[in-house]
């Protein structure tokens, strides 16, 4: 958890990047796996138990009811976003 907390809140700098600082972290974190096999083995390994233990259909019913939620119960009303249309 603190790992994917370090990825999305990175300071705000006051001057202006041409690349957000989560890509330089995220692409950072990849760099560091490339060196490392062990911190690799057990990042993947984690990885792996995440993607056999989610529910991956309610994970999926989730997305897809906060989306219908966002464009309104008529996905072909005019003011629907065009995402929905």
């Amino acid at each position: 958890m603190r790992l994917l907390e370090w990825l999305r809140r990175a300071p705000v700098d006051a001057e202006e990047r041409i690349t957000p600082a989560p890509v330089l972290r995220l692409k950072h974190l990849l760099g560091v796996l490339d060196r490392n096999a062990e911190h690799q083995a057990r990042v993947a390994a984690l990885l792996r138990r995440f993607w056999r233990e989610i529910d991956s259909a309610a994970l999926l019913a989730d997305f897809a009811s906060r989306r219908a939620w966002t464009c309104g119960a008529s996905s072909g009303a005019a003011s629907a976003p065009a995402c929905c249309r």
